[in-house]
């Protein structure tokens, strides 16, 4: 009796009232209403009855310490109710073939605050008729059940029955079927299979003194008609023929035994009852499991030999599940409302199981299989639109940011699912579970949306070079062109200055009207090695920044001082950068002509050197911004400067000597007086250097 197939199951016949009164309080139930349940089991013909009716008196002494766990938690259900001996008695009395499995004192489930299940169960007595049907003793039962917890079906089984009893406090007998391939706990004796009818009837049972809780299995249950066994197995087959999923039965040499229709689409006619064997050009047996599995056959096939089971996600082509055909185009457009041209390639869930033969007793494997290629597809694209958003979100916040946010967010959805409820639903008032997506993306809702996460990003940096820039007349200019044109006009001009940004490792802020504002110096994370500036082989994009730092004389390796620079990139060495991106950007000036007038455009721009602090702020359009006296300075320098040229501030000067610069004499700054400015030309180009 090798195992028993419980996708059939059954409650009591038409045990009505038990099934209200197993909901009842025990106390509530004694009396009449017991003695109307004892005569549902009995029209039912429970082996049950006659124990239970002898034990009504003494187990109406039970009290409440005696119970083990499993069966305290059953102390009010309405079920049988019987002592250890009476029991006993009653099987060895019976021609029926019965097992009591009992709770096991030593294994304590529900103290340990696990769900129950059969392992909680021990088969503790067998009577003469189920030794002789089984082919084994109690001893045999134990060693096979420990062995059947690799029976993935089985378990499923159980689980559902003790749910059943434990969640849903439906404590009525179950029926359900199994095929009895020969002795239990047998090896070497493996037969065409016989189908069976099983009850499963929960009890309370007391043993020396204590309360277990207890399943009576009647292996050779009574038919409830003539044609129960017929109809079961008319109905197995109906669920398999009529579900969408493929379900296929191999041989142990890959030929399939048998296949229901939602498999036809994709593996064709290949059963042997319908075609016959299938052979390959050499005349031998075609192995469609080895086909289906490719590169991977003997990794599953290894997996089988010691769980009987393999579930995983695999692609697959038409030339593996139809290896006789070659370039096939899609046929499948008449089993799918999916118009997607794609190449015909499959994603599949397969679930392959290790089972024997019930119509032979040999090994042989079933697999069921489930299409997700129009998943995967959706899954794709939904993929590609997250990379596309973060992308978008990296382009508006710097990357360390962005990683922060994703790290905190990771955090907070790790306490929310550890939490008990309550303290759950005190964190999602600042962090809202909606917000906490599965794919770990940010929404932008979130970014600012409590002091804590505004506190983590604002940041204070020393020693940074900002840069403003404004286009020359453009008010002007604006007025005598069309909105298309003026954009157009923009969007070449800032764009150019995008590439220069990378090329030169500067972080670009934002952009203002015509004003475009960006910084050198912010050590942000992975600023330093995007632009390759340490010294080593520049990109292709970047060739100009070092080629311009080399000229200018500045030591690329030297100008990070670990020593004088706290670890930090030197300003110098940001400054250099700053001026060599300004110099570009007045240069691109001149690739881009003013629409009607054919005129380049002309720019001034403003640079300045000092402390600045930084953070996100708002949840609508949220920016990464600067903020300080140094941005100030720094857009006073644009705002005074000369078309063409570069004003900087006298700290930014100190920092390069080495260059041409001119004093102005001076300009006036709010809340600053008047503040010696230096131009420089911007004349110069990179090539000249």
């Amino acid at each position: 009796m090798r195992a028993m197939n419980g996708v059939a199951a059954a409650p009591l016949g038409d045990c009505v009232l038990q099934r209200q009164a197993s909901r009842k309080n025990w106390d509530e139930f004694r009396g009449g209403e017991e003695w109307a349940l004892i005569e549902q089991y009995e029209r039912a013909g429970n082996f049950i009855v006659g124990p239970w009716r002898d034990c009504l008196d003494a187990c109406r002494s039970w009290t409440e310490g005696m119970h083990l766990p499993l069966a305290a938690r059953l102390v009010n259900a309405a079920l049988p109710r019987v002592t250890y001996d009476a029991l006993v008695a009653a099987m060895d009395a019976s021609s029926e073939t019965l097992v009591v499995e009992l709770e096991d004192p030593e294994r304590g489930g529900a103290e340990q605050g696990r769900k129950p299940s059969a392992s909680d169960l021990l088969a503790w007595y067998a009577n003469e008729a189920h030794v002789r049907f089984s082919g084994g003793d109690v001893k045999d039962l134990q060693r096979w059940a420990k062995r059947s917890n690799k029976m993935t079906w089985l378990k499923r089984y159980e689980n559902a029955f003790f749910d059943s009893i434990f969640e849903d406090k439906d404590a009525s007998p179950c029926r359900g079927d199994f095929f009895k391939f020969g002795k239990i706990d047998a090896e070497d004796d493996w037969n065409p299979a016989t189908f069976q009818i099983l009850l499963r009837t929960p009890a309370l049972v007391e043993r020396n003194g204590r309360v277990h809780f207890a399943v009576i299995v009647n292996v050779t249950a009574k038919l409830l008609h003539d044609k129960e066994l017929q109809h079961r197995l008319l109905r197995s087959h109906a669920a398999i023929r009529y579900s969408n999923n493929m379900s296929l039965f191999f041989s142990e040499d890959g030929q399939i035994l048998d296949q229901n229709p939602g498999s036809l689409p994709y593996f064709g006619m290949g059963c042997v009852a319908l075609r016959g064997a299938e052979v390959s050009d050499d005349g031998k047996p075609v192995n469609r499991l080895k086909s289906l599995f490719g590169d991977t056959f003997d990794a599953v096939m290894a997996a089988l030999e010691t769980s009987n089971s393999w579930s995983g996600r695999i692609d697959v082509s038409w030339a593996q599940l139809k290896p006789w055909r070659t370039n096939i185009r899609s046929s499948m457009n008449d089993f799918s409302d999916d118009d997607d041209e794609e190449e015909c390639d499959f994603v599949l869930k397969v679930t392959l199981n290790r089972v024997h033969d019930p119509a032979t007793g040999h090994w042989c494997f079933h697999a069921s299989i489930a299409d997700l290629s129009k998943r995967a597809r959706v899954e794709r694209r939904m993929e590609e639109m997250r990379k596309q958003k973060q992308e978008l979100l990296s382009q508006i916040l710097p990357p360390h940011i962005v990683d922060g946010l994703l790290a905190a967010k990771k955090s907070e959805k790790g306490i929310l699912s550890s939490r008990s409820s309550s303290t759950s639903s005190e964190l999602s008032r600042a962090a809202p579970i909606s917000q906490l997506s599965s794919s770990g993306e940010l929404d932008f809702s979130e970014i600012c949306d409590c002091e804590s996460r505004v506190r983590s990003m604002a940041e204070y940096h020393e020693q940074v070079t900002v840069f403003f820039a404004d286009i020359v007349g453009f008010t002007a200019i604006s007025q005598s062109l069309t909105a298309p044109e003026v954009m157009i006009m923009l969007n070449d001009l800032f764009t150019r200055l995008d590439t220069a940004t990378d090329d030169w490792c500067i972080y670009k802020v934002e952009t203002i009207g015509d004003a475009y504002m960006c910084a050198a110096g912010l050590n942000l994370k992975g600023a330093i090695k995007k632009g390759d500036c340490d010294g080593q082989a520049a990109r292709a994009s970047g060739r100009k920044a070092c080629l311009y730092m080399c000229a200018a004389g500045l030591n690329l390796k030297g100008a990070i001082k670990k020593g004088d620079c706290d670890g930090q990139a030197c300003p110098r060495f940001w400054a250099q950068r700053m001026l060599g991106f300004a110099r570009e950007a007045v240069e691109m000036c001149g690739e881009v002509l003013v629409p009607r007038q054919n005129t380049p455009v002309q720019i001034r721009i403003g640079v300045h050197t000092g402390d600045v602090t930084t953070g996100v702020v708002g949840h609508k359009m949220p920016r990464f911004c600067l903020f300080g006296d140094t941005v100030n300075v720094a857009s006073r320098m644009e705002s005074t400067g000369k078309a063409g040229h570069i004003q900087a501030s006298e700290a930014t000067r100190d920092l390069l000597p080495q260059e041409d610069w001119v004093a102005t004499g001076g300009v006036e700054v709010k809340g600053k007086g008047t503040m010696e400015t230096f131009l420089l030309s911007a004349k110069k180009t990179v090539a000249a250097e």
